[in-house]
């Protein structure tokens, strides 16, 4: 081979060189996402469901028509309770609305306003992060709900009897009233969610009557992470055996997925942090180097033209002096005039201690 042509292939190597660094930043990124995903512990998770499947399934077909039936006896009692309390607190609603809801309406507005105030420090992807990991964990609860539906049917016909009792304590005693928050504010929420096929018009009605107000944002410029709207019931509930499986199996793919879109936002956020935290030190890191970064940029520029030299006999002429016509240092505009020297510290954030949720 001549010289010529080593000559030509050296600069064509050089000129396809590699930036091994960005190609190591690149296979970090990599790695960081996969770690994020936690695929392994994933797979094992599905594979230890797999395995019990089919013993679930079965376990609560057989359970199923003693749950049911325990939950029909409790839905005759409600309903005798529910036409004995309406008898004897015709007005039931305004007191339910005033004594009950006003309160919970008080924590749930305090509780949504600091978020409000918690979330207007948060970065973009930071938000991202927290939504995707709310709706990780929430697909999460609802794949372990549905796993433990026998157990948790069953756990919640246990306090709704220990509530019946409780009220007909309550409405042969001098503190009947009390009666009206354990009814509507405990005992026929937890039954509606449990009904299999919904409750009747008339107790449908009546809880919609006790619903509270949603909480109100004070200050709405900048909203917290809310959870999707769902159509998708809550557990437990009592589902049939025949779609029991099959409602198994979506579940784990919707909490597969939101676990997967939770583990691409982590990767995201910890790639480019912009938490209150990271974004103040990236604006002290800013604030140290502005003297740098002026001088950089200022070096890019033209620095002299033709006609503009500076005036030796004026060059070390006090500044007082260096008046124009209009009295004003030369080369400033009018508006800059009562401007004082350049103030490093701009920009600085006043950070405020945030207490824990």
């Amino acid at each position: 081979m001549g010289v010529a042509a080593l000559n030509a292939e050296a600069s064509a190597s050089a000129n396809d060189a590699y930036d091994l660094g960005e190609l190591v930043a690149n296979i970090s990124e990599q790695i960081a996402d996969y770690e994020a995903k936690k695929l392994a512990q994933l797979k094992s998770e599905i594979e230890g469901f797999i395995k019990k499947k089919d013993a679930l399934i079965e376990d609560y077909k057989k359970k199923h028509p003693e749950l049911l039936r325990l939950w029909s006896g409790q839905n005759v009692a409600i309903d005798i309770l529910h036409k004995t309390l309406v008898c004897r607190y015709p007005d039931w609603a305004e007191i339910f609305q005033s004594c009950v809801c006003k309160h919970i309406e008080a924590i749930q507005t305090s509780q949504v306003n600091l978020d409000v105030r918690l979330c207007c420090g948060q970065g973009a992807n930071e938000k991202a992060r927290d939504k995707a990991k709310q709706k990780s964990e929430a697909a999460n609860l609802f794949l372990k709900g549905l796993g433990d539906m026998e157990k948790g049917i069953t756990a919640q016909l246990q306090q709704n009897q220990k509530w019946i009792d409780e009220i007909g304590k309550l409405l042969n005693g001098p503190d009947s009233i009390q009666a009206i928050h354990v009814f509507w504010g405990k005992l026929l929420p937890a039954h509606a969610q449990l009904a299999p096929d919904g409750l009747s018009t008339v107790l449908k009605e009546s809880l919609a009557k006790a619903a509270c107000n949603a909480a109100q944002v004070v200050d709405d410029s900048c909203k917290p992470v809310a959870a999707e709207p769902s159509n998708t019931r809550s557990p437990p509930w009592l589902i049939h055996f025949d779609v029991y499986g099959s409602a198994l199996e979506k579940a784990w793919c919707v909490y597969r997925k939101a676990k997967e879109d939770y583990g691409a936002a982590e990767g995201a956020f910890a790639r480019n942090p912009d938490d209150v935290d990271a974004t103040a030190k990236e604006i002290e890191a800013a604030r140290k180097a502005l003297d740098v970064t002026i001088r950089d940029c200022l070096k890019k520029r033209v620095t002299s033209q033709a006609g503009c030299e500076l005036d030796q006999t004026t060059a070390h002429t006090p500044s007082e002096k260096l008046a124009g016509e209009n009295g004003e240092p030369d080369g400033n505009p009018p508006d800059k005039l009562n401007q004082g020297p350049l103030d490093q510290s701009t920009g600085a954030i006043a950070t405020t201690e945030q207490t824990d949720r």
